[in-house]
């Protein structure tokens, strides 16, 4: 068994059923040998376009993977792996690079260096007998915390080297690691949130990696409350964008409802976000009381002084601070359920009132907010999953195109790449072959 076979081994063994490659790495061939497909790009950075939208519809319960050749490969792919940095998707990357006595000499290019600032871990396989510690610990990152890609350097005499008998070759899979968080600090959360004059919910795309019914726990939390629901760019489509309670989606562009609520709040809940300080109203978040739910340490305080944190899964909140809302309402104390839903609806109709002229207009060449109204309106959404290029197309359709089930809107931004659409949809596709992308 060369170590190509272990690692395609292993690989297979975690679920992977692609990989993007560009001939040759060696990983390919043994890939295709242990049953992975391989799928041939003309060039990297659309490949990792494709296992970024492969890993953003599947939540990250499957795994995108690209596989680069040694030097000009893995230089290549760069830009790619920068914008799934930005948006925290989980991809793996798996390098080749020069063997191990061309390290530290000039000009040999190491992957797991020169990326290690647009990767949430990068790291190199220095011995045959590492690879299965090695795919171990990047599998683990993959599947703990806030996601992001991952990389692993495979050095080409490791992947053709010939494994000794000594070497193990067997393998435990990595389960997913998810955590709650602590019960009193979602006893105050929930108190925060009812005693509120004025609060809306801000849901980012943590709320889509929690699990499949993050988004329903959350539609109930709107339910149960009242409070409005606004999503981050990123997180666009956690919540039904056609609810009595969803504001839509604030980004560089965003909508009345928006402007309008974000303006009078008092108080902005983050659920499964970041709080990044970007987009529409980022200065105006100084003067809120903001309460955080983020599964990353690296999230609290940094943009903003948060006032209350809870370190957790969206969803394991969600279940226990739904419990919590539910008691204080229940209760004699004086936490009342919210009633915006006639404010949001004048806002919503002045607010397509003054925007119906170019949603729906005649003229020639055709308008692009004409093309999003008749693509929303000739598409089921359910089947549907949308995305868009960098600049003006996404600010464009993000305020537009209401996105109704989770992963129906692939929306990004951090790092806007002219061509990053391509990729994802195709990624997209891949995932979900029944829907059109």
């Amino acid at each position: 068994m060369l170590g190509a076979d272990l690692v395609a081994k292993i690989l297979k063994a975690e679920g992977v059923d692609f990989m993007g490659v560009i001939p040759f790495n060696t990983l390919e061939e043994a890939g295709a040998k242990a049953g992975i497909r391989p799928l041939i790009f003309r060039q990297e950075r659309v490949g990792v376009n494709l296992a970024d939208g492969y890993s953003r519809i599947t939540n990250g319960q499957k795994t995108g993977v690209f596989a680069m050749q040694a030097g000009p490969g893995a230089e290549n792919a760069f830009a790619g792996v920068a914008t799934a940095y930005a948006d925290s998707v989980p991809i793996l990357l798996l390098p080749a690079s020069n063997p191990r006595s061309r390290h530290g000499v000039h000009p040999t290019f190491r992957p797991s260096d020169t990326y290690n600032t647009v990767t949430k871990w990068s790291s190199s396989v220095s011995t045959v007998s590492d690879i299965s510690a090695m795919l171990r610990r990047a599998f683990t990152q993959l599947r703990t915390g806030r996601p992001g890609p991952v990389l692993l350097e495979l050095p080409s005499d490791i992947l053709r080297a010939e494994l000794s008998e000594d070497i193990p070759t067997n393998y435990a899979v990595v389960n997913k690691t998810r955590s709650s968080g602590d019960l009193q600090d979602i006893k105050l959360a929930a108190k925060m949130l009812l005693g509120a004059q004025r609060p809306i919910i801000q849901a980012g795309q943590g709320v889509l990696y929690a699990s499949g019914t993050a988004s329903e726990k959350l539609q109930t939390l709107a339910e149960l409350t009242g409070v409005p629901v606004m999503t981050s760019m990123a997180g666009k489509s956690t919540f039904p964008e056609t609810h009595p309670l969803s504001l839509g989606t604030r980004s560089s562009t965003t909508t009345d409802m928006v402007v309008h609520f974000l303006d009078k709040s008092d108080l902005v809940f983050g659920i499964g976000t970041s709080f990044t300080r970007i987009h529409h109203g980022m200065d105006k978040f100084d003067d809120k009381t903001l309460v955080q739910i983020t599964n990353c340490s690296d999230d609290l305080n940094k943009d903003y002084d948060v006032d209350h944190a809870i370190l957790g899964d969206a969803e394991l909140v969600l279940e226990e601070l739904i419990l919590e809302i539910r008691e204080l309402l229940g209760s004699n104390s004086d936490a009342q359920k919210f009633d915006f839903i006639n404010e949001i609806n004048e806002v919503r109709e002045a607010w397509l009132k003054e925007w119906s002229p170019l949603l729906k207009s005649g003229e020639t060449p055709i308008n692009p907010y004409r093309v999003i109204h008749e693509l929303a309106k000739n598409t089921n959404p359910r089947q549907t999953i949308v995305t868009h290029d960098s600049g003006s197309p996404r600010d464009q359709i993000i305020p537009f195109y209401k996105a109704v089930n989770p992963n129906g809107f692939i929306a990004w931004g951090k790092s806007t790449q002219l061509g990053y659409s391509l990729g994802l949809a195709m990624g997209a596709r891949m995932a979900e072959p029944s829907k059109l992308c």
